[in-house]
């Protein structure tokens, strides 16, 4: 692991603290990427106190001059789309293929995720640490039957705060026994 994947690191296994964020911006800054750091400092202190108008409507102005720059820094979580940042990092990414997000889980401070296509059910509950999520949202992903029934039998060591499940393909039984078990945080949406 060099310097930057360990600072990269550092920033996904503390989400909630804009230290290892602060330090990876000067390690950017250092290393020649000056705009990328004074993203995350923008990001960081729109989000952190109460700003005077002036100040806060200068910081926005140049976070939205920056949010140009995203579509590079997008490239963090390869596979992503339609990506928002939260002080400076990728906060919540919709992707496509459930691997992309699999690799993107231990390189991005993922909080909120999106998954569509084929997904692999277990796969994605077995990623997770104790790193919180706050939501995975599979309302338009084809899940499998019987991978939903693993999921109901299984115990889960780290849940997200909310996961969304396709209405279908799970029946009425399967339902009420994962609301049963899980409670609330298990949500099931209309498939668009």
């Amino acid at each position: 692991m060099n310097e930057r994947e360990a600072l990269l690191r550092a920033v996904c296994d503390n989400p909630d603290d804009d230290t290892p964020r602060l330090v990876f911006a000067d390690w950017l800054q250092e290393h020649g990427d000056e705009a990328r750091a004074e993203f995350i400092r923008v990001q960081i202190a729109l989000d952190r106190a109460s700003l005077q108008p002036s100040k806060e409507a200068q910081l926005r102005l140049r976070e939205v001059k920056l949010l140009l720059r995203t579509r590079e820094w997008k490239n963090e979580a390869p596979g992503s789309e339609q990506v928002r940042f939260v002080r400076g990092f990728i906060h919540h990414a919709h992707f496509r293929d459930c691997a992309d997000f699999l690799n993107a889980y231990d390189r991005v401070p993922l909080r909120s995720v999106a998954i569509s296509g084929s997904v692999d059910l277990l796969a994605v509950m077995k990623a997770f640490g104790p790193r919180r999520i706050e939501e995975i949202d599979l309302r338009n992903a084809s899940l499998q039957n019987a991978d939903v029934e693993v999921f109901a039998g299984t115990e889960w060591p780290h849940l997200p705060d909310r996961l969304i499940l396709p209405w279908f393909p799970a029946d009425w039984k399967l339902r009420e026994r994962i609301r049963t078990q899980f409670g609330t945080w298990v949500q099931w949406a209309p498939v668009f």
